[in-house]
Order: C-alpha cells, then sequence, then structure tokens
C-alpha cells in the first residue's frame, strides 16, 4: 500500500491513452498466459482448471473493461490510441 500511495500522484498525472495502454497489456498478457496461470490457480487451491481459465479471463476483462471506459477511452482515442479489439469469445 505504501509503494502504491508513494506513486498515486505520478500515476494520476500520466495521460489517459498512457494508462488506458498499460491495462489493455495487462489484460492481453493474462489472456495469453491463460494455460499457465489456470495451472497455478488449480496448483494453489484444488480449483478445477475449467474454473481456474474462466477466473483469469474475467480478470483480463476487467483490466479490459478498465482500458475502454469513459475517461479513459474518450482520452485515449482522441490521442489516436484503441485496444486491441477483442475476439469472438473474448480473447484477443
Amino acid at each position: 500500500m505504501a509503494a502504491a500511495a508513494a506513486v498515486q500522484h505520478e500515476f494520476a498525472a500520466t495521460p489517459a491513452y498512457v494508462r488506458a495502454a498499460a491495462l489493455d497489456h495487462v489484460a492481453r498478457r493474462l489472456t495469453e498466459r491463460t494455460e499457465e496461470l489456470a495451472r497455478l490457480i488449480t496448483a494453489e487451491n484444488g480449483k478445477p482448471v475449467k474454473w481456474a481459465r474462466g477466473e483469469v479471463g474475467r480478470a483480463a476483462s476487467v483490466f479490459r473493461w478498465a482500458a475502454e471506459r469513459p475517461g479513459g477511452s474518450t482520452a485515449a482515442r482522441a490521442s489516436g490510441w484503441t485496444p486491441t479489439p477483442a475476439a469472438p469469445g473474448g480473447s484477443r
């Protein structure tokens, strides 16, 4: 928490399109590493791998939503940046 608080003002001053690009990057990386992360979740708590994949997908969706939400997306798109479109089924 202390580390986050220390950079809060700097991050708030970061242009929205940069923040949106960072959030979109996280969503893409989560999607790319779904199988690896699902296996880790399964090993950690015994959750069925199918459910673990869904958990990773939901996390990626949250980051994607945050990257595309008003305030982030409007400024981002005005600057020429657009998030990677989702493929059918929600993956990128």
